[in-house]
């Protein structure tokens, strides 16, 4: 028992041996714990970083297409307004030498009421053209009298494309246009622009 319990030093010699042996295993598997974590962080932040890069890339493209998609849609929303304001105005030099041969045939004919002719020329005779501005309303009250009080007969949708309408009065702030084919109500010139 005295014997056991005793050190020798070639015990001490092989417990500190064994020792070293131990402390040596922890520290090599704690650095290749530490270095597989470093590598790891690395490849997360790498992958990161190429999500990111092909998000922003991504984006980039989706901005670039949406910037030409409203490039050409005002392109041909321009083109469209152009030719239609050069057909309206065409027809409205038209409709307006129709209105004067109507109304000169009525003179010529005897016994001719004056108010069917008023009438007939108020139909025909346009004086000019309008378009709704670019605004943030969805829809354009049109009355049955230039005051807002009067009863409202239709409507006007602005759908983005800048239809054009004819007007047959003009009074301050208020246009009297041909909302609907040979339909006519009064409109807020506040919503209008004059094409000419």
């Amino acid at each position: 028992m005295i014997n056991s319990l005793k050190n020798t030093p070639n015990d001490i010699k092989n417990k500190t041996g064994l020792s070293k042996l131990l402390f040596l295993l922890l520290s090599f598997t704690f650095l290749c714990n530490l270095i597989s974590l470093i590598v790891f962080v690395l490849i997360f932040r790498f992958s990161v970083n190429n999500l990111l890069l092909r998000y922003s890339l991504e984006n980039s493209r989706v901005k670039i297409l949406g910037e030409e998609l409203k490039k050409e849609i005002n392109f041909y929303k321009d083109l469209r307004t152009t030719n239609d304001i050069k057909i309206y105005q065409q027809l409205l030099a038209l409709r307006s030498e129709l209105a004067k041969a109507r109304q000169e045939k009525e003179e010529k004919v005897l016994g001719a009421k004056e108010s069917d002719s008023s009438k007939s020329a108020e139909i025909l005779i346009l004086l000019g053209i309008v378009r709704l501005k670019e605004g943030r309303w969805e829809r354009i009250d049109v009355f049955s009298e230039p005051k807002a009080s009067s009863r409202i007969i239709g409507e006007l949708i602005d759908d983005g494309l800048s239809p054009i309408y004819f007007y047959t009065q003009k009074q301050p702030d208020w246009f009297k246009i041909e909302y609907k084919d040979g339909k006519f109500g009064w409109v807020q010139a506040q919503f209008f622009e004059e094409i000419k």
